[in-house]
């Protein structure tokens, strides 16, 4: 079983309900069928993830990025989203966000949404842009357009300066050293930001044979690692995990079957048992492992 997900909630305003407001975990409920009480998700303090105490360690310079103890309260950030020059939206604000702003001040709807056969008209939820003022009149200006062969949200001339293929939609998740994915690199870059990548290259380390080595271009994509006790696949195909399991934990396994579709897998676990890893194999794929006394049997659902 997976250790508790630790939460710390302070400050939090529920508007017009005063008893979570002034304690945030009156607003928190479990699953009937979670094994772990309130109690024990609480954290006391702020969460800074520093690789300790199960927490996932971040390589980035943590107080600037969270503005440490500089954050605003929930009272000020209210203030500060609605401000009608340094807020949010894009400024000039448009007729649909200057009204969304006017409502949230004012707690009143201007418009009545035609709801269904069940609940009837209802104040404040529209179906459509038709129930409230519409879309007619709003044009915005663009940068330009772009090519994207494969559709994977990125320009095809930047993935080919950065080493991508532009025909295959799957190297968007291909991540830099301290993991940002090519998609949010090629993102990050619209607006003038610089995150430091490589794309073509990646450092690969086998934990058995204590060798690493390099792959480039397309075979970087697909790789596994076994390294300080931390199982990482990133786009993997089932029959190369399976492989890889089998050589690491020096178990067979006997595949009964085809799936319906493809499946590979992205995910990294501190959960080294096999076991485990098995189970969170589970569940995140139609997959199903059952032990024998020889071999392990792997089914689909």
């Amino acid at each position: 079983m997976r250790a508790v997900s630790k939460w710390y909630f302070h400050g939090n305003v529920m508007e017009g309900n005063s008893q979570p407001t002034s304690d945030n975990w009156e607003g928190v409920y479990t699953d009937g069928n979670y094994p772990y009480s309130i109690d024990e998700m609480k954290a006391s303090s702020f969460i800074i993830p520093s690789g300790k105490e199960n927490y996932e360690q971040y390589w980035f310079d943590w107080e600037s990025y969270t503005l440490s103890d500089q954050y605003e309260s929930a009272e000020k950030a209210y203030q500060s989203v609605l401000a009608d020059k340094s807020g949010a939206g894009a400024f000039p604000r448009d007729k649909v966000d200057a009204r969304i702003v006017k409502e949230v001040k004012s707690g009143l709807c201007t418009y009545t949404g035609a709801g269904d056969a069940n609940s009837g008209a209802i104040p404040g939820i529209i179906n459509s842009p038709d129930e409230a003022e519409g879309l007619d009149g709003l044009t915005y200006k663009t940068s330009g357009t772009i090519t994207d062969a494969d559709q994977d949200g990125m320009d095809d001339a930047w993935e080919k300066k950065v080493g991508l293929d532009p025909a295959n939609p799957e190297d968007r998740n291909r991540t830099t050293e301290v993991g940002y994915t090519a998609l949010e690199v090629y993102l990050n870059s619209l607006v003038g930001e610089s995150i430091s990548y490589n794309f073509t290259e990646q450092l690969l380390s086998d934990r058995r044979s204590g060798e690493g080595r390099i792959v480039r271009g397309a075979d970087a994509m697909r790789y596994s690692i076994w390294k300080d006790d931390v199982i990482s696949f990133r786009d993997t195909p089932l029959a190369e995990v399976l492989e890889t399991l089998s050589r690491w934990y020096d178990v067979r396994f006997e595949t009964d079957g085809q799936p319906d579709r493809p499946i590979s897998y992205t995910f990294a676990t501190d959960n080294t048992l096999l076991d485990n890893v098995l189970r969170e194999m589970e569940l995140i794929s139609p997959v199903r492992f059952e032990r024998t006394k020889t071999e392990i049997k792997v089914s689909f659902r």
